[in-house]
């Protein structure tokens, strides 16, 4: 078991690192348990503890930045995949998986309706 109020401080701090810095396609578990001090090991067992997937939560912000894109009229002339490297995905395959498995449509027939 861990101790509530380092893994909450951790958690928190995570989470503020990983919003701030969303859009970078390379973001990893390493790199924010780099930037939080603690080992990567130790990050996932603490994400794993809230019952989160790392790379669940990663791609369900990159999913709501993308929306936010989508439904923003300074983006209606960017590409679907302009805005899926723009919310931080590294490719246009899993952009278009990860925004299906989150909203059950292709960002296209998002964008459409």
């Amino acid at each position: 078991t861990f101790n509530s109020e380092t893994t909450n401080l951790i958690m928190n701090n995570f989470e503020v690192y990983v919003k701030e810095n969303i859009q970078n396609p390379n973001l990893s578990l390493e790199i924010v348990a780099a930037k939080l001090n603690v080992s990567s090991n130790y990050l996932s067992q603490i994400i794993n503890s809230m019952e989160i997937k790392f790379n669940d939560y990663i791609n369900k912000l990159r999913i709501e930045e993308a929306i936010k894109m989508i439904n923003d009229k300074k983006f209606s002339q960017y590409t679907i995949t302009s805005i899926g490297l723009e919310a931080g995905f590294n490719s246009n395959a899993s952009f278009y998986r990860a925004f299906k498995r989150h909203t059950g449509k292709s960002p296209k027939e998002y964008r459409e309706n």
